[in-house]
């Protein structure tokens, strides 16, 4: 959804050359490496105590709970992202 959302911005700004749906793209697309800065570590944590076939250590709950409420909170911010990009573009089109 992000993506193509991204990639009609992107159309957008090339059939009006108006650099306002570069920045809704620019926004939307910025969701990709926040996800995969930001959630690396407590998803390290959740994908350790999905796999314990190898026979590494698992971590503790209170690890993992800590993990999941962090990975929660964090994961409600992603949703600002593309709705910057919406409300840019839409702010740009209002009179």
């Amino acid at each position: 959804m992000v993506l193509f959302s991204t990639a009609c911005f992107a159309w957008l700004r090339y059939q009006t050359r108006r650099n306002v749906f570069l920045a809704a793209a620019a926004s939307c697309a910025s969701l990709v490496p926040y996800t995969i800065a930001i959630l690396s570590g407590p998803e390290e944590i959740l994908f350790a105590a999905l796999d314990t076939r190898k026979g590494e250590r698992s971590p503790e709950v209170v690890e993992v709970r800590k993990a999941i409420v962090q990975w929660g909170n964090v994961n409600i911010f992603r949703a600002v992202f593309p709705l910057v990009g919406g409300l840019v573009a839409l702010a740009a089109e209002m009179p």
